[in-house]
């Protein structure tokens, strides 16, 4: 059962890269190759399949999230499945670029991995992490690698 969940996330993992390098590609907007927040949340709704009736969606409380957002939608269907993780009246800046963490995070919430006890954590710039067990988790996982033992939490990602 355990290794059948390890091949279930493993191909999980590679449907998404594979999705956002097909998204990212279609995408003329950003010639940097850097895939926005609300890009990275569409790609997740729709890997794992969140469904909710418009009406069912919940409240906004983004201080930077319009109703006619490109990705208003998206992020609150994230926010229905607990996937977005910001205070009420944060900004969740889904037309901004999506760092290591935010893609760490909300990946690692989806597929529900916990980081094993007692496992240190390998990269230097733990304090600059707000979910360091995440981070440690997609480290492990090889969704990352690290950069001279840092993972630069802030970096964009990129197709």
């Amino acid at each position: 059962m355990k290794n059948a969940k390890k091949l279930i996330a493993c191909f999980l993992a590679l449907v998404m890269m594979f999705s956002i390098s097909i998204m990212a590609g279609a995408t003329e907007t950003n010639k940097s190759g850097e895939i926005s927040r609300g890009e990275w949340l569409e790609t997740l709704t729709n890997i794992f399949d969140m469904v909710v009736e418009s009406e069912e969606l919940p409240d906004n409380y983004f201080s930077d999230l319009e109703e006619s957002s490109t990705y208003y939608e998206v992020v609150m269907l994230a926010v229905e499945f607990g996937v977005v993780d910001i205070p009420a009246g944060g900004e969740v800046r889904a037309d901004e670029a999506c760092t290591r963490a935010f893609a760490a995070s909300t990946l690692n919430y989806c597929l529900g991995f916990q980081l094993e006890e007692e496992t240190e954590y390998t990269f230097t710039d733990l304090e600059q992490c707000a979910n360091p067990d995440s981070v440690q988790v997609a480290v492990n996982r090889g969704w990352f690698l690290l950069e001279d033992g840092t993972f630069s939490p802030e970096t964009p990602i990129t197709q």
